[in-house]
């Protein structure tokens, strides 16, 4: 076994979605999207984009492709 690899593992997988249900019941709010507000007034920068003029339009691009990886963070390799 090199040194990257790591050695197998059991784990109880189980106990683990109950792990990340319970975190995830922490910053779950009652009151959902009501918690948002809409972007106007001082907010109203957010929702421009600034990499593009105002205005700017073009046709949608379609691919076809056998995987798609969106966002790897910061672990990712």
């Amino acid at each position: 076994m090199s040194t990257h690899e790591a050695a197998p593992q059991s784990f109880d997988a189980e106990a683990l979605r109950r792990r990340y249900l319970a975190e995830r019941d922490k910053r779950l709010r009652g009151d959902g999207e009501a918690q948002y507000i809409e972007a106007r007034g001082e907010f109203s920068d957010f929702v421009a984009d600034p990499y593009v003029e105002p205005g700017y339009t073009r046709e949608p691009v379609e691919r076809r492709v056998d995987v798609l990886i969106v966002g790897g963070g910061f672990g990712a390799f």
